[in-house]
């Protein structure tokens, strides 16, 4: 039987809990920043923030300029495109 201290994670806790590092880059864009969503690859410009963390130091979604107009698209549902 292993030995395991109460309130220290193993390995497996860490690697479920760790931050998604391409997800926190997406939380501090600048307006007028082209992305891409994930859910229809449909691309579209960041106007600007719509909601942030409780913190107020990340943003949660943005409101984005689509060629259907204007949208509000969550952090977990944007890519950047590659620029080549």
């Amino acid at each position: 039987m292993g030995l395991y201290a109460w309130g220290v994670p193993n390995a497996k806790e860490n690697n479920m809990t760790r931050p998604n590092e391409t997800t926190m880059d997406l939380r501090n864009l600048p307006a007028e920043t082209l992305v891409v969503s994930t859910l229809d690859g449909e691309p579209g410009r960041i106007i600007k923030v719509c909601s942030r963390n409780r913190s107020r130091t990340k943003a949660t979604s943005y409101v984005v300029q689509t060629s259907d107009g204007k949208e509000v698209w969550d952090v977990a549902d944007i890519i950047l495109p590659n620029n080549g």
